[in-house]
């Protein structure tokens, strides 16, 4: 059906000399005079990524062909937000970027890439000299633990939860003391202790934990009376809290 005709060869994403001689043998002619160089998003350099004609039309013996070669694949610049500083340097300079670093204080895990200055999805041309990105790497925030001793437990709670500090709080019930004088003193549902120092300074992240200690019942204040009036203990069998 083709008579002297026969489909074009497919040669497309063949080494440029491959290709030729491949075309060649078919008796076309290839002008490398007109072969068309441009970046490609798919072939690297050197590759065919099309012809014209085109694969499978119709040509004969003696028909010009020209062919477009990749002069390299375009570098596509990542969204590196989020990710870790020393891995997305590496990939960067190994596309041939210069990469700047640049410390800021931040929520952000310290050492994660915060803002980049290309951005992302952009196509670059590989062989553009000085190529150079800036990375926003945070280095965390530095806060000073506050002070909530004696402060009411719901108050403390909400300010070291709150987005300044961002701890999270255990509350653990403190055992009541046993002597009259403190008994009498002490206060309930206020902050008796706390597990981090106040004033401590530390890098702030979200969901370090901060127990905070009080009392939630006051005993009852005991009484000396006289020994004759001592009720006799039960019998230690009977009592399971008696060592």
């Amino acid at each position: 059906a083709w008579g002297n005709n026969f489909p074009m060869p497919n040669v497309v994403g063949l080494i440029e000399d491959e290709a030729i001689e491949i075309l060649v043998e078919k008796e076309l002619e290839v002008d490398e005079t007109q072969t068309i160089r441009e970046l490609s998003d798919e072939y690297e350099e050197g590759y065919v990524i099309s012809t014209n004609p085109i694969s499978n039309s119709s040509v004969k013996e003696g028909d010009s062909v020209v062919i477009t070669v990749s002069s390299g694949k375009y570098i596509v610049v990542d969204d590196y937000v989020g990710k870790d500083y020393d891995d997305v340097k590496e990939s960067l300079e190994a596309l041939g970027f210069e990469v700047n670093k640049e410390e800021v204080a931040s929520e952000e895990t310290i050492g994660k890439v915060v803002d980049q200055s290309l951005l992302a999805q952009q196509k670059y041309d590989p062989h553009t000299q000085d190529k150079e990105i800036t990375l926003q790497v945070s280095k965390g925030i530095e806060i000073s633990v506050p002070n909530v001793y004696g402060q009411s437990i719901t108050e403390a709670k909400a300010l070291l939860e709150s987005s300044e500090y961002g701890f999270k709080v255990k509350l653990e019930v403190l055992t009541p003391p046993t002597t009259a004088s403190e008994i009498e003193t002490m206060k309930l549902n206020v902050v008796m202790t706390q597990s981090i120092k106040a004033f401590t300074k530390m890098t702030k992240k979200l969901g370090t934990e901060i127990t905070l200690g009080y009392y939630d019942t006051r005993p009852e204040i005991p009484v000396d009376e006289p020994d004759d009036t001592d009720v006799p203990e039960e019998p230690a069998i009977d009592n399971p809290e008696t060592e």
